[in-house]
């Protein structure tokens, strides 16, 4: 009982030192500046992994 708590707990050390991916955004903030009432708006943000 006392090898397979062992084994267990190396098997998720190692998994837990995987590296994660990161996201990031070029730009975090956008001004639409003044919109009008009732107008659609909208802006795509460029995002990439690391």
């Amino acid at each position: 009982m006392c090898a397979s708590l062992g084994v267990f707990l190396i098997s998720a050390f190692c998994f837990a030192q995987t590296p994660e991916p990161v996201i990031f955004f070029e730009k975090n903030h956008h001004d639409f500046g003044r919109v009008l009432q009732d107008a659609k708006v909208s802006y795509r943000f460029k995002q990439g992994n690391e």
